[in-house]
């Protein structure tokens, strides 16, 4: 390695937590492999895959504009960034974050489980891979981007890890080619002002059935930035944003939804095949503005909270049952806290 040492930050990762393996990210931010980063053996001193850094989410707009002319621009995808490497005696896959993932459970599927159902689709067989080089992916699942309705996968990159390991200075020297039956991820052709306007414009867009657009990743000086649009910015907050414990804490995340009316009015326009997720929150809605007017005691917590700011509003005793039925359910679809539907509603549906 040129710019790392090594053993000596091997021996400090052992010495902190005994840990085998460690990602360790780019050392020198001059040469092209500043969007790689490494996993690490701290018991041999060796590098066993190669994995992409993440973009970044934070950037300056006016420094994105100002040297767009040499950047590289490809589509973003709302999936997940696998890579496979062998080790261990198998492949394993390994995230931007997490090594060896591929028996932990997203959702109530394994990684390795998700990879073989989107890989079967390209008639995919690990047996053809060397084993000396690391794949990675995006894969997209159904269950775990909920937004989907279909697998699918697009070919990132393959990096031989002994030519890396002798020599990060020339990306050409340890990038292999595509030998595999997924589609690659290309660069496209787009001006700035569109990228932006089709960024802020992507969630009407996607409710008119006009397009879809997640975003764009942006390299400018061997730096990857994500680009989310308005779109995906819903879907992250919305599909994998955790609420926080406590119903008082407001987490300014779920402030972008503006309470959850405006999403749960357009699921069937925003999530066509989630039009059963739908009626299952109305009906959960329906049965909690009745829990509220009739003064129905109940233990959750998260209810017992709405319940209390729902009491405040003495005079809606003042209408018909009917007409504090409604009510009810106008308050609570106008809950700021979005906190509180994470847990009276059942989300496992989705």
């Amino acid at each position: 390695m040129n710019d790392i040492n090594l053993e000596s930050i091997c021996k400090v990762v052992r010495s902190f937590n005994n840990g085998k393996y460690v990602i360790i990210g780019p050392e020198n931010r001059n040469i092209q492999s500043t969007r790689l980063q490494t996993i690490v053996n701290t018991i041999t001193n060796t590098i066993v895959a190669v994995l992409p850094v993440p973009p970044k989410n934070s950037y300056d707009e006016k420094e994105i504009k100002s040297n767009f002319n040499d950047a590289k621009v490809k589509l973003m995808a709302n999936g997940t960034v696998l890579t496979l490497s062998f080790f261990e005696n198998g492949w394993k896959i390994s995230t931007f974050r997490g090594i060896c993932m591929n028996n932990i459970k997203n959702n109530g599927i394994t990684y390795q489980e998700a990879v073989i159902q989107v890989l079967l689709n390209y008639n995919f067989n690990l047996d053809n891979l060397d084993k000396g080089i690391s794949y990675t992916f995006i894969i997209t699942h159904p269950i775990l981007h909920p937004f989907e309705t279909k697998c699918s996968a697009v070919f990132v990159q393959a990096i031989d890890i002994k030519k890396y390991s002798e020599n990060r200075q020339d990306f050409n020297h340890f990038t292999v080619q595509n030998t595999t039956n997924i589609p690659e991820q290309k660069n496209i052709n787009i001006d700035c002002g569109e990228l932006f306007s089709n960024c802020n414009r992507a969630y009407t867009y996607h409710i008119n059935k006009t397009r879809t657009i997640y975003g764009y990743i942006v390299y400018i000086n061997n730096i990857s930035y994500a680009i989310e649009s308005s779109l995906y910015k819903k879907i992250r907050m919305i599909f994998y944003g955790k609420p926080q414990e406590n119903p008082d804490i407001i987490d300014s995340r779920y402030k972008f939804l503006k309470g959850i009316n405006e999403f749960i009015c357009n699921i069937p326009q925003l999530i066509p095949h989630k039009t059963t997720t739908y009626n299952v929150i109305n009906e959960t809605i329906d049965r909690l503005a009745n829990d509220l007017v009739f003064s129905k005691v109940s233990d959750c917590k998260y209810r017992q909270n709405i319940a209390l700011r729902y009491s405040q509003f003495k005079y809606y005793n003042n209408y018909s049952e009917k007409e504090q039925v409604n009510k009810a359910k106008s308050f609570i679809r106008n809950i700021v806290n979005i906190n509180d539907l994470y847990f009276i509603i059942d989300w496992s549906s989705f």
